[in-house]
Formats: structure tokens, C-alpha cells, sequence
């Protein structure tokens, strides 16, 4: 309804309304986009580091020849990249599908006669190099999960399966 200037108040406020409501549309989509934006800068600075960390490996491992002195350096590497307190390779042990411990690092001396004696039996897809194993405080409590958590007293940790010719077993 206009009033006597000819102004339709209401027909100007829905308008106003409108154009509100896309602007408060627009900001949340600038803010999600802002989110994507941020987490992409992140996982690009965490891959740019694992790729500088494997340059420096390829290069120490070009110069050595030992595969315990390479796995050392590589747990070394690993361990100050990703700013973990404790590392650990498994290797191949006599059953399928199943892993020892043959190297560590961040554990004291007593965890040697528990880590001697431990064996782990992973999914065929990871002995496959098909799939890892990431156990967070709130993942499930499988059988293999809570065999590591007991076992190497971490209550969350990253397995990666390498392959490759000539790895200790």
C-alpha cells in the first residue's frame, strides 16, 4: 500500500527482506568455502612436508645399503615429521597375515620381553598394501584395535603397511 508520497512501505521491506536473507546466504557460503579453503592450505603444507621428508629418506637411503640402518633413519624421520612420541615397523612374521614388532623407538628397555612375544594379524587387504589402519579414542573397539592398544599401550595410532624386495622378516 503507498502512502500519500507514493511509497509502498511494505512492497520495500519484503524487498529489503529478500535482498537479507541472500546476503546471509552469500556469508555462509563465503564462510564454508573459507573452511575448504583453510583445510586445502593445511593438507597442502602437511603433503609438502612428506614430500620433503622423502626426498631427504630417498637421499640417506641411496647412501646406505643396511635395511635395519634404513628403517632406523626412516623411523627417525618419520617420528620428527609427524611430531609422534613413539614409532614402531612391524615386520612379516611366520603366519599369514600376521606382523612382529623389529623395531622401535619412544619405548623404554621393559618393552622389549612384551614387544619379543607380541604378534598382530591384520585384515588380508592390509598385508596387501591395499588399505592402512587408523585407530583414533572414539574408533571401534575391534579385536585387532584393542590388541595394539594393549599390547604397545597407545590409545590411538596410524599403521601404514610398505612393501617391497629385501625387507627384514
Amino acid at each position: 500500500m503507498a502512502n500519500a508520497g507514493g511509497i509502498d512501505h511494505e512492497r520495500l521491506r519484503r524487498e529489503v527482506e529478500y535482498y537479507r536473507r541472500h546476503v546471509d546466504e552469500l556469508g555462509g557460503e563465503i564462510l564454508r568455502l573459507d573452511y575448504a579453503v583453510s583445510g586445502l592450505r593445511h593438507e597442502l603444507k602437511q603433503k609438502r612436508q612428506a614430500f620433503a621428508l622423502l626426498s631427504d629418506l630417498q637421499q640417506s637411503i641411496a647412501a646406505h645399503t643396511d635395511v635395519a640402518d634404513i628403517f632406523e633413519r626412516t623411523i627417525r624421520a618419520v617420528t620428527a615429521t609427524l611430531g609422534m612420541d613413539k614409532t614402531i615397523v612391524l615386520v612379516p612374521a611366520d603366519r599369514e597375515h600376521s606382523y612382529r614388532p623389529s623395531q622401535w623407538q619412544g619405548w623404554g628397555h621393559e618393552a622389549t620381553p612384551r614387544f619379543a612375544s607380541a604378534v598382530f594379524v591384520f585384515p588380508p587387504e592390509f598385508t596387501r598394501a591395499e588399505a592402512s589402519l587408523v585407530a583414533t579414542r572414539a574408533s571401534a573397539a575391534t579385536p585387532l584395535v584393542e590388541h595394539i592398544r594393549a599390547t604397545l599401550e597407545l590409545p590411538y595410532f596410524v599403521c601404514v603397511p610398505v612393501t617391497g624386495e629385501n625387507l627384514p622378516r
